[in-house]
């Protein structure tokens, strides 16, 4: 398993790799290795994927009895653990606060 050092720096190394962080990162004079100083909007493709996110997390914990996602889950073979769903009602902000530091996520 890896380290929180080795996760870190394989996030950075792939945020690098984006062209338009690449370019920001070469401009930037202190260091900045494309963090938006100011937190912007993340892309309406975010916001949809957290929305989808907190939903099925909803839907799978069961705090909140949504048959239609449960038996689209069903339709599409797809059994997620309680667990797994906390994990994704965890994500859906997460994914939202880094849309909005990391320009084009």
């Amino acid at each position: 398993m890896a380290s929180n050092a080795q996760t870190a720096r394989r996030i950075a190394e792939l945020l690098m790799k984006r062209p338009e962080v690449r370019d920001r990162a070469r401009r930037a004079t202190k260091g900045d290795i494309g963090l938006s100083r100011r937190p912007n909007a993340p892309k309406l493709v975010t916001i949809v994927v957290a929305v989808l996110l907190t939903v099925i997390g909803l839907a799978v914990t069961e705090v909140v009895a949504i048959q239609p996602v449960i038996d689209l889950l069903e339709q599409a073979e797809l059994s997620l653990s309680e667990s797994q769903g906390w994990l994704a009602l965890l994500a859906s902000p997460v994914l939202l606060v880094l849309g909005s530091f990391f320009r084009g996520l």
